[in-house]
């Protein structure tokens, strides 16, 4: 009985040590602020009530006046404040067998990833975006382990 209640405390306290261990791997999301311009109005009456449409829809709208070229205007901005997703392309290729070769490496170092089909001067191209919530550094450093050492910024957006 005494091994056994031995056993049973080791086992609670290399449990206790996981749970910790785990708890501060566990980062919280990264945060970060963004202000987007969603309208420009010459009528403050305009500008107000879109403010107004905004915020009854959750947002948080400020609005802002500003002279240019001697023309005063109201801008609405509404402002962000949460993890954002990256996107980088990676590679652009003709051959589609290609983009899905590069697809599948960036996966197995766990890369989240797309393809794009696009056409350029009448030439179709495959084009493989790689996606990181939070910070970029962990993206950029699998790219450059990959030979990927000036991937192309694409797009911002909010999760």
């Amino acid at each position: 009985m005494g091994q056994r209640l031995a056993v049973i405390l080791i086992c609670l306290i290399c449990l206790a040590g996981c749970k910790r261990t785990v708890k501060d791997v566990q980062a919280p999301a990264q945060q970060f602020e963004l202000t987007y311009q969603v309208g420009a109005f010459a009528d403050p009456a305009n500008a107000r009530a879109l403010k107004a449409a905004l915020e009854e829809k959750g947002f948080v709208a400020v609005t802002q006046t500003a002279v240019v070229n001697q023309v005063s205007f109201v801008r609405v901005l509404v402002k962000y404040t949460g993890p954002l997703e990256f996107t980088y392309q990676a590679g652009a290729f003709t051959d589609k067998a290609n983009a899905e070769s590069l697809k599948a490496g960036l996966a197995d170092k766990g890369v989240k990833t797309s393809i794009d089909e696009a056409v350029v001067d009448g030439k179709t191209y495959y084009r493989v975006y790689a996606h990181a919530q939070g910070g970029i550094e962990a993206l950029l450093s699998k790219l450059r382990e990959m030979g990927i050492t000036e991937p192309m910024f694409r797009d911002i957006k909010p999760l």
